[in-house]
């Protein structure tokens, strides 16, 4: 629980959405926002609002790790925004493993 830094499974992915971003940025794309997302669950043995604080934390985190990779790959620092959402956008709800795992994301949207 609580990761944010990229595996080597998302070098391929990564230099895909770089690629097309790339192409959105020369087409007049002005704004990249990256938005880090976590999971309801709280961290152990800690009181839910420092729980919830630190999975607001980790879903920057998140954002932040997906904004430098893309950097590395030629999208301008500059054009990307990150923010980061803790729980309050779930895509899946429920107290299952499956959905745990499909809240825990990033999203990148062109502005």
């Amino acid at each position: 629980m609580g990761e944010y830094v990229l595996t080597p499974d998302a070098d391929h992915p990564l230099d895909e959405i770089a690629s097309t971003l790339v192409d959105e940025i020369n087409n007049g794309a002005k704004s990249i926002i990256i938005s880090g997302h976590t999971d309801i669950q709280s961290f152990v043995g800690v009181p839910p609002a420092e729980s919830n604080q630190r999975n607001w934390e980790l879903s920057q985190k998140r954002a932040t790790s997906v904004a430098k990779a893309l950097s590395k790959r030629g999208i301008p620092i500059t054009r990307m925004i990150t923010t980061g959402y803790g729980y309050s956008q779930p895509v899946a709800y429920g107290h299952s493993e499956v959905a745990w795992a499909k809240n825990r994301r990033v999203e990148i949207e062109v502005e």
